[in-house]
């Protein structure tokens, strides 16, 4: 079954400002910009509807189909979202060509069950998605990262990620992405940062505390004197 290519339509925004961009999302649009290389940006707008049906993809760069019927590819720059309300309030498009070179970040996840789960450990996952650069025709959906042989205590950093070909990580080799540790171990390492810090409501030494103070001058030649006079009447 051949899978269905989607596109996002897209129509230009002819009136801008807060008003106008409040009274859009009353009616089931969000608004956005389309920002186009050596081109003044645009102000456009989605149906809601439309853009649910790309805004949980893994892939940033999408489809867009605009009101004179070109279909052009774009990255999905930034999504501002309100999140008690759970709603999508602006987005960010900027158009790329496929042999452009673009930047951007790129969902990671986990493959397989760490052999370090069988002896009590967690996998846990403190990066989410790395940065990488690429040739627009290249650019990978997500990463899927192999687990299955992760003991417990043992790492996978960004510069172990085996990336798809023409694909260049521009995030800090050393960088945890997964490793697995022993919920104890976890605990541990909270409390031991939780010790380090700074206890709160610390009282300073009080300003003004006087120094200890110094011997009073004169004492030291007196006792001096004393003693001279005690040897020229010896």
């Amino acid at each position: 079954m051949n899978k269905v290519k989607k596109v996002l339509n897209i129509e230009l925004r002819t009136k801008k400002g807060t008003g106008n961009a409040r009274r859009a999302r009353r009616a089931g649009a969000i608004p956005g910009i389309l920002y186009c290389k050596g081109k003044d940006s645009v102000a456009v707008s989605v149906k809601a509807r439309d853009w649910s049906l790309f805004s949980h993809k893994d892939s940033h760069l999408i489809d867009i189909k605009l009101d004179d019927g070109e279909t052009r590819k774009a990255l999905i720059k930034e999504v501002q979202e309100d999140v008690l309300k759970n709603m999508v309030l602006h987005i960010d498009l900027q158009e790329v060509r496929m042999d452009e070179v673009v930047r951007t970040a790129v969902m990671v996840h986990p493959k397989g069950t760490p052999v370090g789960e069988a002896m009590g450990g967690i996998l846990e996952q403190p990066m989410h998605s790395i940065m990488v650069s690429c040739l627009a025709a290249k650019l990978p959906d997500a990463i899927e990262v192999d687990v299955s042989s992760l003991d417990v205590n043992q790492v996978i950093h960004v510069k172990d990620i085996v990336l798809p070909e023409g694909v260049k990580s521009e995030d800090t080799p050393d960088v945890v992405v997964f490793h697995v540790l022993i919920p104890s171990v976890l605990e541990a390492t909270v409390a031991a940062a939780e010790d380090a810090a700074p206890a709160v409501g610390t009282a300073a030494p009080a300003a003004g505390t006087a120094a200890p103070a110094a011997p009073a001058a004169g004492k030291k030649d007196s006792k001096d004197k004393k003693d001279s006079k005690d040897k020229k009447k010896a």
